[in-house]
Parts: structure tokens; C-alpha cells; sequence
């Protein structure tokens, strides 16, 4: 894996089950200035659990510092699921409803019913999902 486009972490293993790792990371204080902290999801005070697949041949244990890596433009495909489809949907439906007659406030509450759905929906494929976003330790 080409690191030159990625972010990376330092993080510690918690735990290990055969070749899959849950790394722990905590925000460190130059989260604040960069550039990416909208994308990586590390910008608040609490500590992140990440499962990694362990690199082939490489020994990891518990307690073993580590750095995780994302390419950054799966960072984009993160926030498009997260930010941007979720907004074209509430503006999309609200501005349609609106202009078809459809009185404000019922108009307003079957936009956060749709989100409602599109965030369940998101949650129902997650396992799809973690596939797709897969984070890495950098060798």
C-alpha cells in the first residue's frame, strides 16, 4: 500500500483473534490543525476502537504500538455517506413537498422521517460498508 495519500494514527493493540486486531486510538493535539479532521472522525476527546487485518507474516500483540492507515479519498466516501447524501435527501424532499403544496410542517417531518430511514438503512449494511472504509497498519 502506497502511503503518500493516506492518514495515519498511532494507536496500541487491545486485543487479537487470529488475523484481526482492534486497535485503540486517541486523539492526539495536533488533531486540532489538520486538514483532514473533518474526514478522519478523531477531532473529538474520546478514544476510537478500529479492527485492522493483521499484515501477512508480521507478529503483533497486545499492548504493541502501532500506526493505522486510510486512504484519503476513502476519508470522501465517508463524509458523501455521512454529510452530503443525507443533505441532498432532507433539501431534495422538503423543496419537492413544498412545491407541490404540501403544508410546511408536514413537509419538514417526512424530510427527518426520510433521513430517519436513510440513517437505518446505513446501519442495516454496515457490514457492507466495513468492507469498503478498511483501515491498515503501515509496515
Amino acid at each position: 500500500m502506497s502511503y503518500q495519500n493516506s492518514i495515519e494514527h498511532n494507536g496500541v493493540v487491545t486485543a487479537v483473534d487470529g488475523d484481526n486486531l482492534t486497535v485503540e486510538i486517541e486523539r492526539q493535539s495536533a488533531c486540532g490543525s489538520c486538514s483532514a479532521k473533518a474526514i478522519c472522525g478523531l477531532s473529538g476527546n474520546d478514544v476510537k476502537l478500529f479492527d485492522v487485518k493483521r499484515p501477512a507474516g508480521r507478529k503483533v500483540e497486545v499492548g504493541d504500538k502501532v500506526v493505522v492507515v486510510m486512504k484519503s479519498s476513502m476519508g470522501l466516501g465517508a463524509v458523501l455517506i455521512s454529510y452530503v447524501f443525507p443533505l441532498i435527501i432532507l433539501l431534495g424532499l422538503l423543496l419537492y413537498l413544498l412545491k407541490i403544496g404540501v403544508a410546511e410542517p408536514l413537509a419538514a417531518l417526512s424530510s427527518v422521517v426520510a433521513i430517519a430511514i436513510y440513517y437505518v438503512i446505513v446501519y442495516l449494511f454496515r457490514g457492507k460498508l466495513k468492507y469498503r472504509f478498511k483501515f491498515s497498519l503501515k509496515e
